[in-house]
């Protein structure tokens, strides 16, 4: 078997100067071709004995192969700006080491398995446990499809997007159009640990009796801040019958921080249109409303509820009612967020959180409190400046 420093010198000559650099026990690689080159050609689960040719250049296929195959470390993939397709079954994607998976951020790096939500027949990443341990930071991705059979090779039914057996944290990313047709998790699918910051889902779903249009966490844990969770759903099964959680389903210990979760929904006899809870939800200065089904259903229990704005008052909030809320739409940072308006009338949820906890910046990175306390949500209102002419600016 060769040495590991023999394999990255061939690697990188037979690939044309491909750009990484090995340190002990870690790598830093880029990728240079979108072209989903010889992924039907790897080992399953390692990705070992894989028989290297020039091809465009390295793809995210190989670049995850090689970092597998690193060993112990971290190994840092650079994904410069571009649309990335799966279009081959995925056993690349298989993470079982330690990645850091660094994008040019959601506008510029697509992960997708089809540019058609509908058509796409795999699943984006596994995270295998124990060992494996991914973070994205940067990406969108979108239009993962797990149906049951093909391209989702390992539960198939289960996390369109991702399959998180071991460890999986998520910063300035975008999930869309991600779905399971036949099973849980139309974005992510979680029995391990799961971090979410700074991140948009929006439009992901489930069928049939699935739960948890966006996200699923089977067991295990998961905390999610400064994050906006927006037209997810759980459809049913066209016949009355429905899953439950349409934006999230919580089987293990879920921390909600300054969450915005909105228009979500389920179907026929499904519950938790927003959150549905059947394990322990802890949280804090977040928003769940304008779902179709309880914008939050409790199964079982509730830990810390601190400052909560739950338009249907389930779920034993601070306050119900209306949060006015603007449009998914850009409001500055690197993914999209929803507006607490002041007008018609002033959002119930400005300058209504606590500042225990709550994040230094908002979604888009605007400093927080910018009053004297926290708004509820993921977005900060701007603070009013009163000059002495009288006049106000935002």
């Amino acid at each position: 078997m060769l040495d590991q420093a023999i394999l990255f010198a061939l690697v990188a000559s037979v690939l044309g100067g491909a750009v990484f650099a090995k340190a002990a026990h870690a790598a830093t690689i880029t990728v240079t071709t979108t072209v989903d080159e010889l992924a039907d050609e790897l080992n399953v689960p390692t990705c070992s004995n894989k028989d290297y040719n020039g091809g465009a250049g390295i793809s995210l296929a190989e670049a995850i192969c090689l970092a597998n195959n690193n060993g112990a470390g971290s190994n840092t993939i650079t994904l410069p700006a571009g649309i990335y397709t799966f279009t081959k079954w995925p056993l690349a994607d298989f993470i079982s080491s330690t990645i850091l998976i660094n994008g040019a951020g959601a506008l510029s790096t697509i992960v997708q398995a089809n540019a058609n939500p509908d058509a796409g027949g795999t699943r984006l990443f596994r995270i295998s446990g124990p060992g494996g341990n991914l973070t994205i930071n940067g990406l969108t991705v979108r239009n993962g499809r797990c149906t049951g059979t093909g391209g989702c090779l390992t539960h198939p039914q289960h996390g369109g997007g991702i399959f998180n057996e071991g460890s999986l944290t998520v910063t300035n990313c975008t999930f869309s159009g991600n779905s399971s047709t036949a099973g849980n998790g139309g974005a992510i699918y979680s029995s391990g640990s799961l971090t979410v910051s700074n991140s948009t889902f929006s439009s992901n779903h489930v069928a049939d009796y699935g739960g948890g249009g966006a996200i699923f966490i089977y067991s295990g844990t998961a905390s999610v801040s400064n994050s906006t969770f927006y037209a997810n759903a759980a459809l049913g099964d066209g016949a009355g019958g429905g899953g439950n959680g349409g934006g999230i389903f919580n089987g293990g210990t879920l921390s909600l921080v300054n969450v915005t979760i909105s228009a979500n929904s389920v179907a026929g006899t499904g519950n938790g249109g927003g959150i549905f809870n059947n394990g322990t939800l802890n949280y804090t200065n977040t928003i769940s409303a304008n779902s179709t089904g309880a914008d939050c259903y409790n199964f079982a229990t509730i830990g810390t509820n601190t400052r909560n704005l739950v338009e249907d008052n389930t779920c034993s909030p601070y306050v119900s009612g209306d949060p006015n809320l603007g449009p998914l739409t850009d409001n500055g940072g690197p993914t999209q967020t929803m507006e607490l308006l002041k007008s018609p009338s002033l959002s119930p949820a400005i300058d209504a959180g606590t500042n225990s906890g709550c994040p230094a910046t908002d979604q888009r990175g605007v400093s927080r409190p910018q009053g004297q306390i926290c708004d509820i949500g993921a977005f900060e209102v701007p603070a009013e400046v009163i000059y002495s002419n009288g006049f106000e600016s935002l």
